[in-house]
């Protein structure tokens, strides 16, 4: 194991400010994650004989979905390549920002990237917890001028609405006893720019549209005074990335369907209890090949009563932990580059796909 600083592959926020010792003793999910990496490879023969029994499956299923969490460039190209080539269907997580990309993004002036939003004369208002899935994302930020952290997440839709109420008309509106409200009415009152750092993980499943519409039409009426922008970090930014940089590539959909299909290829690249919550809004596969780590996975919510799978393991290299690479920030601004920890004689997932359809 190396003690150079380097990039840890395990969250969108992806830190490259604290060496591997450092890291592992200020986060919680970086410690976990890298205390779960193993070293076992499988016999020359056993993975041979998987790879074929897979490339087999791959030739004669009519309907094949990707899914899983594919975190590195070249993962990221070699997938792409293969949904081009196979007429695959591409799915990645719903998450809570969802309806980003559909209410904001394409208003640019919306976006904030972490350094910007940690700049010393910023103000930030959290919205969320993000010590979960970006557990250092506070201390990322301890820089900006200052930090609020919503005490409540309860109807947010509606919250959210009141506070613009209130900026436009405040005569006519009265926020009562909110104190989140109070405090972001009186920032952005008072200050000339305020950062929204937004991180909601499931809490507004099935309003994530309506929320960041609302946002949307709150950041719309406040840059009419002050600069107001929004932070936050996509899971899967470096492969939306690569399939946008394709003129005719896919365009990974993030639907909740459940449509049985013959094959599907899951990438699983380490164990982890949340992956198995990403499976109640993924396909149905009857067949089912994992490249990466098997542990923690599980079935529920994919699967039917009555039916069953078969199943194949590849096991990959752990990006960034037993693989070089590059990668992506979550928030879009900077390309980084992904440099292996711990030495292992394992395929990489891109390789381990790129062997299926050679």
């Amino acid at each position: 194991m190396t003690d150079r600083p380097f990039v840890c592959p395990f969250c969108p926020l992806h830190c490259d400010d604290l060496r591997i010792e450092e890291l592992a003793e200020r986060c919680d999910l970086f410690a976990e994650r890298l205390s779960l990496a193993r070293q076992t490879t499988a016999s020359d023969t056993s993975y041979k004989s998987l790879l074929e029994t897979a490339a087999q499956w791959v030739a004669q299923a009519n309907t094949i979905a990707v899914t899983g969490t594919i975190v590195d460039l070249e993962t990221a190209r070699t997938v792409c390549d293969f949904v081009q080539r196979s007429n695959a269907n591409l799915y990645v997580d719903s998450g809570a920002s969802d309806g980003f990309s559909e209410a904001i993004a394409r208003d640019g002036m919306f976006s904030i990237t972490l350094g910007d939003a940690a700049a010393p004369h910023q103000q930030v208002v959290m919205i969320g917890d993000s010590s979960k899935r970006l557990p250092r994302l506070a201390e990322r930020l301890k820089t900006a001028g200052s930090i609020y952290s919503w005490q409540s997440t309860e109807n947010l839709v509606d919250r959210l609405a009141s506070l613009r109420l209130m900026l436009k008309r405040p005569d006519t509106h009265q926020l009562g006893d909110d104190q989140d409200l109070a405090y972001t009415l009186n920032v952005c009152r008072k200050e000339s720019a305020v950062v929204f750092a937004v991180d909601l993980g499931q809490q507004i499943d099935g309003q994530q549209r309506p929320f960041w519409s609302t946002l949307k039409g709150l950041l719309s009426e406040l840059n009419r005074r002050i600069r107001a922008s929004v932070l936050r970090f996509d899971n899967s930014m470096t492969l939306r990335s690569v399939a946008a940089w394709s003129s005719d590539g896919p365009h990974p959909s993030a639907a909740a369907i459940r449509v049985p299909v013959d094959l599907e290829i899951h990438f699983s690249p380490w164990p982890a209890a949340d992956t198995a919550s990403m499976h109640v809004s993924e396909p149905f596969g009857r067949r089912r090949i994992t490249i990466g780590c098997a542990e923690g996975q599980s079935d529920a919510g994919s699967a039917t009563a009555g039916e069953s799978r078969e199943s194949i393991h590849l096991p990959a290299a752990m990006p960034g932990i037993a693989s070089d690479g590059i990668v992506i920030r979550g928030d879009g601004s900077v390309t980084l580059p992904l440099s292996r920890a711990l030495e292992s004689d394992l395929p990489t997932a891109s390789m381990a796909l790129s062997r299926l359809f050679a």
